[in-house]
């Protein structure tokens, strides 16, 4: 289990403040892989078979490769997460974007029981019976062979559900106290710390992000009387190590937001109105000229822009080129003060091994997939695939498999398929589970010849 973490947590906060970058940090700092990390968003048209798993139409595809209609059970992310977590011991994470745009008890269901948490074991404190197909989805991906047709079903200790939501939204489904009361929730303030690190660029001249944010926030404060509404530290972030938000970005995001959300009709009589914008007539007169979002599209915009911020008391900087950059985010300690598990790097061409149902293949570890955090697998002529594929695995597994037989990749024996060309795969789960025919985590099926996997190889749990 995560040290001193709730199994449900909600962050919550003004837009832009990081919750979602703060879930990332707790990953980063437990060292747990993306493969374990489920991510959904809610809104109004999300509902439970969406979130746990209903029966739907698919096309299947027969062996004279003609299609027909059938029904499928497809599981939402809710139980592929779930079953994620019973596979292995390591921690599952659940990740729900927006919250409070759902109709939470709706999509939850009678899932909504199992966030009741055992305190001292971190599973639920009560199992829910499920129907026979989401049974048989469960036992087929579990390998279990109970008799019952009906399961009973509690989240383990190792399944985590953290959510975002942003107190600025207007909920379209109010969320119940009931469901409230089984969370954690975590207040996500505005970090005008790490806005400091950024400027606002118009035309040539630079202008502190900090500044803007605490001048704007304090009059919005004024305003609405509430911190829902102000902007985050990270409402708006330039692309990648840049430390510059160019004049466009500005405009059409933080801009549009204070226009459309606040001021849009806000009397601009109030002292605390900001689009206006300062013009100087001569060197000893100037005049405070309203605008609107619309103007900022004309051929004057920057003027208007150097003009507002000027208004609004924003102050000029001189950045020198070093702080044009910002070093990549990657702190010492998590947001919770816990120490960051050290990741080993694993030797590359280390030789690995696979062993499942008597399935057996050898593959080379190779480097990091420039997409993704995960080292890429060279499986090697002479390895096994399984025949069959499970029912419930995703289409990519099939179409996969399909390729692999076009491209003459893998030949069909009396009961494996076999590699007669190596094959690179992005992640040891993708290998794995195009390997097995089954959903399986690939840092704990790739072995070492010392017996360890590739989560022990890394020094991970």
């Amino acid at each position: 289990m995560l040290p001193n973490l709730s199994h449900q947590i909600i962050f919550y906060g003004p837009p832009g403040t990081g919750k979602s970058y703060t879930i990332k940090q707790i990953m980063d700092q437990f060292g747990i892989p993306e493969d374990n990390v489920f991510r959904t968003v809610f809104h109004p048209e999300y509902d439970y078979s969406d979130f746990v798993g209903t029966y739907r139409p698919i096309m299947e595809r027969l062996e004279n490769k003609e299609e027909r209609l059938n029904y499928k059970f497809i599981p939402g992310i809710l139980l592929r997460s779930y079953v994620e977590a019973c596979i292995q011991d390591d921690p599952v994470i659940l990740v729900i974007d927006e919250v409070n745009r759902g109709n939470c008890s709706a999509i939850f269901g009678d899932f909504f029981q199992l966030l009741d948490r055992n305190s001292m074991t971190g599973e639920s404190q009560y199992s829910i019976n499920v129907p026979l197909e989401m049974s048989e989805f469960i036992k087929e991906q579990l390998l279990l062979e109970e008799d019952e047709e009906h399961l009973k079903l509690a989240f383990p200790s190792n399944f985590y559900i953290f959510a975002t939501m942003n107190t600025s939204d207007q909920s379209v489904f109010p969320i119940d106290s009931a469901f409230i009361r089984r969370w954690s929730w975590r207040y996500q303030g505005i970090n005008y710390e790490d806005a400091a690190n950024f400027y606002i660029k118009i035309m040539e001249e630079y202008y502190s992000w900090e500044d803007f944010l605490r001048k704007i926030n304090a009059k919005i404060y004024s305003i609405t009387e509430s911190e829902d509404k102000q902007l985050g530290n990270r409402f708006i972030m330039p692309f990648g190590n840049s430390a510059v938000i160019h004049t466009q970005s500005f405009v059409e995001k933080v801009l549009f937001y204070l226009w459309n959300e606040i001021y849009k009709h806000e009397d601009s009589s109030n002292e605390d109105y900001i689009f206006k914008y300062t013009n100087h007539i001569n060197e000893l007169e100037k005049e405070e000229i309203e605008f609107t979002f619309s103007q900022l599209f004309g051929e004057n915009f920057e003027g208007i822009l150097k003009g507002f911020m000027e208004y609004n008391e924003v102050s000029m900087v001189d950045v020198e080129e070093e702080d044009l950059e910002v070093e990549a985010a990657c702190p010492e300690k998590s947001p919770f003060g816990y120490r960051k598990i050290p990741e080993k790097e694993i030797a590359l061409d280390t030789m690995l091994y696979f062993a499942y149902k008597g399935i057996k293949a050898s593959g080379l570890c190779k480097g990091k997939n420039d997409n993704r955090d995960n080292y890429q697998i060279l499986v090697q002529k002479g390895s096994q695939m399984a025949l069959d594929i499970q029912k419930s695995m995703p289409d990519a597994f099939y179409e996969t498999r399909n390729k692999l037989i076009a491209e003459e990749i893998i030949v069909k024996r009396e009961t494996y398929y076999e590699f007669v060309q190596d094959k690179l795969f992005d992640t040891p789960s993708e290998a794995a589970g195009v390997i097995g025919g089954a959903r399986l985590t690939g840092t704990k099926m790739w072995r070492a010849e010392d017996g360890k996997n590739l989560n022990e190889l890394m020094g991970k749990k």
